[in-house]
């Protein structure tokens, strides 16, 4: 289809082209013609106007009174009537006194012409002829005074002239003799015609000529030359193109280069059957070896999860007991301590507890990861939890003297999921809040009811996040870079906050601009029984 296509593409500038050139030169010719015909229309109508002018002049005895005695007794000058009568172009005639007054009309017409009395007003003043153009309507016969008129005007063109009537040097009238110049449209409509029955086959001529031309010069050898590439599609590397044109032909060089390319084509469909089979005997040999490396690393992944799991399994005993004997001193429960050993106690209170937090956000994203967790779904009062969370993270709040505070409307009091997991996920963010915000700044836990629902917001006064780091906080292993010092943490905790939340059914997702803090959210449904626990 690529012949017919550039075929029909060149034929149709050809053809687009030739058109063009027939037409202007068309709208020339029509143009020349209309001008010269006018102007000789024209011409032949002021000179039978002037010899009806001459014949009433002659006729007209050389007195004033001849003037009335012509409207009264037209017969007194038969000559004159009978000529009139005779003239094929003339439309009307009328005789006007010194006045302007009307003494005489002559019609073959049922048209009016428009009122013309300024005219012969100035015709009686400036005594000189004038003329004036009219286009009759045929419709409702009015007339039109007009400049000039177009080819195709479909108007009866009807041109006065005013001739100034003197005796014994004295005006006595005007003379307005109308000629009809319908003539014009009829030599212009013929010529016309006959412009475009040329015109249309001069094109039609030249739409055969270059049918024909690219028949033979362009779509034959292209068929050829698909035909050729359609049995090199098909996986013939032998086709070839033989036009028998001269070889400085475009179609010649174009062929040439389809056969130099056929032959490449077989050459490297050699050279590519053979790579293949080298390339799929390695493949072979790839896919063993990518199976028992498989094999290897499932087994050793294997090992690693169990080796972890047993032990942050084994360090969360050692550390809740040291951290259970550093309770018990802040307590004064084995003596008094010096302000300064209570300062060390908290210390290693909050560090045992930050430790105890990494250890069961690595446990808790191994069973995670392995899809082994299961949801104890309950309804419980979430300040009961948040007062719970702030007697644990005290030590940590009290060392860097923040503000915990919190907003939970009556209706948010009581949601409905695994107590022990929203526990984690409401340690999990504080814990960041509490790790990221400056000394003596304030962090808020706000609820919002969302009907079924209830949205929780822990907003900070931290540093923020940045919007690249915002995208990815919730996955594994992203830790938000400090300002201040390095991130202590694993990357864990917001990953397991994502996966508790999306275990219950819910979003979480979070907001925030470097340096002014950040604010994270996620949905819990409400509870159950909701109403009967309120009134209880």
């Amino acid at each position: 289809m690529l012949g017919l296509r550039l075929r029909y593409q060149i034929s149709g500038f050809l053809f687009l082209l030739f058109s063009m050139v027939v037409l202007i030169m068309g709208y020339f010719n029509i143009t020349i013609l209309n001008d010269q015909l006018r102007r000789f229309t024209l011409n032949k109508a002021g000179e039978d106007s002037e010899n009806i002018y001459r014949l009433f002049d002659a006729t007209l005895p050389n007195n004033e009174s001849s003037l009335i005695n012509f409207s009264q007794d037209q017969l007194l000058f038969p000559e004159f009537i009978k000529y009139i009568a005779d003239t094929e172009y003339l439309y009307d005639l009328q005789l006007y006194d010194s006045t302007g007054k009307d003494v005489f009309k002559y019609k073959k017409s049922d048209s009016e012409i428009i009122d013309d009395k300024s005219i012969i007003r100035k015709v009686l003043r400036d005594r000189e002829p004038l003329s004036q153009l009219f286009a009759v309507d045929l419709y409702n016969e009015k007339a039109q005074a007009i400049e000039m008129s177009g080819v195709f005007d479909p108007r009866l063109l009807v041109v006065n002239y005013y001739f100034p009537v003197f005796r014994k040097g004295v005006t006595v009238g005007i003379l307005k003799v109308s000629i009809r110049l319908e003539r014009t449209s009829r030599l212009m409509n013929f010529f016309f015609i006959g412009n475009l029955s040329l015109s249309i086959i001069f094109i039609v001529t030249a739409f055969i000529a270059i049918y024909v031309w690219s028949e033979n010069a362009i779509n034959k050898p292209f068929r050829k030359l698909l035909n050729a590439q359609e049995q090199l599609s098909k996986g013939n590397f032998d086709a070839q193109v033989d036009l028998n044109i001269p070889s400085n032909n475009e179609m010649s060089i174009i062929s040439n280069s389809f056969n130099e390319m056929a032959r490449e084509l077989k050459r490297y469909k050699q050279e590519l059957e053979d790579k293949t089979h080298k390339l799929e005997l390695l493949n072979e040999q790839y896919r063993i070896l990518n199976e028992n490396l498989e094999m290897e690393v499932e087994d050793k992944t294997r090992e690693l999860k169990e080796f972890f799991s047993l032990i942050t399994h084994d360090l969360k005993i050692p550390l809740a007991a040291i951290r259970g004997y550093a309770d018990l001193l802040k307590k004064d429960k084995t003596g008094v301590l010096t302000p300064k050993q209570k300062k060390f106690v908290s210390a290693i209170d909050s560090s045992t507890l930050h430790l105890l937090t990494m250890v069961k956000n690595m446990l808790d994203s191994v069973k995670y990861e392995a899809g082994k967790v299961e949801y104890y779904m309950e309804d419980f009062d979430v300040t009961q939890l948040l007062d719970e969370i702030r007697s644990r993270l005290l030590p940590l709040i009290e060392e860097k003297s923040l503000t915990l505070e919190s907003d939970i409307p009556k209706e948010c009091l009581w949601i409905n999921g695994d107590r022990q997991k929203i526990e984690q996920v409401f340690t999990n963010i504080l814990s960041n809040a509490i790790n990221y915000t400056q000394k003596g700044k304030e962090i808020g836990i706000f609820a919002r009811d969302l009907g079924e629902s209830v949205e929780f917001m822990i907003k900070d006064d931290g540093p923020g996040i940045s919007e690249d780091m915002l995208a990815i906080i919730f996955e594994k292993f992203q830790q938000i870079p400090g300002k201040e010092s390095p991130s202590t943490s694993l990357g864990l905790g917001l990953y397991i906050v994502k996966k508790i939340i999306e275990g219950h059914g819910m979003k979480t997702w979070a907001e925030s601009r470097e340096g002014r803090g950040s604010a994270f959210y996620f949905t819990v449904r409400k509870a159950v029984n909701i109403n009967l626990e309120t009134e209880n």
